[in-house]
């Protein structure tokens, strides 16, 4: 097994952040660092003939496939995106919530559906 590389810090920033996204941002960074880190080792072959560096390239994404490091940082990643995805949901259905309620205690959505509806002014005799 080839010895891992460690990934190259998405950027200077070394608390995390407490947006979800921006942590998707930063994992997904380091993610693809570490492919990138596959990627560099299988090029040092310096073939020119392009099916074999094709041929490397795939191999170092089967070889980053196989690293552990690499799989943890992709699930790490992929359970971020999760929890965004979570959170955006979330926060979209509290403001649902609350324009309902305000439109409850209001009356809002009654009085503009009711108002000058020419249907109901028709049937209405």
């Amino acid at each position: 097994m080839e010895e891992h590389l460690p990934a190259e810090p998405a950027d200077e920033q070394t608390e995390p952040s407490d947006d979800p996204w921006r942590r998707v941002g930063d994992e997904f960074s380091t993610l693809g660092a570490s492919f990138k880190s596959h990627f560099k080792r299988s090029q040092q072959t310096g073939s020119d003939n392009l099916i074999d560096s094709l041929k490397a390239a795939f191999d170092s994404l089967g070889d980053a496939a196989k690293d552990e490091q690499v799989r943890s940082d992709a699930k790490s990643a992929g359970a971020s995106f999760m929890e965004a995805i979570g959170d955006t949901f979330s926060e979209l259905g509290e403001t649902l919530r609350k324009k309902a309620e305000d439109a409850r205690r209001t009356g809002d959505a009654v009085e503009s559906a009711d108002a000058g509806d020419p249907i109901d002014e028709a049937h209405s005799d």
